[in-house]
């Protein structure tokens, strides 16, 4: 999952969420959302299949997050974003670059 600049244009393989904040970045690449993804998900082979019915539309977003919260949040993924920017330049994806 990562954050595209608005001049990218997704293809029919990708899920997009256009006006995404990075608070919803952090809640959907959290071990939280993961852990909601491994029950919920469908799987071919042993790769997810995500499906925004029934996967996104039905995650159980945090509702008694206060403003701090979200600010943190969104402070540690764009953290995230920041710490992958030089692996992704360089040429590596993130399949290698979180290869444990």
């Amino acid at each position: 999952m990562g954050m595209l600049s608005p001049e990218v244009i997704a293809s029919n393989q990708l899920y997009i969420l256009p006006c995404a904040s990075f608070y919803d970045f952090g809640i959907l690449t959290s071990t939280m959302h993961m852990v909601w993804v491994d029950v919920v998900c469908g799987r071919l082979k042993s790769d997810y299949r995500y499906s925004s019915s029934l996967v996104y539309n039905n995650y159980p977003w945090p509702t008694e997050a206060t403003e701090a919260q979200h600010a943190k949040v969104a402070e540690c993924a764009e953290a995230v974003l920041a710490a992958r920017e030089p692996y992704l330049k360089s040429g590596q994806t993130l399949a290698n670059l979180y290869d444990p």
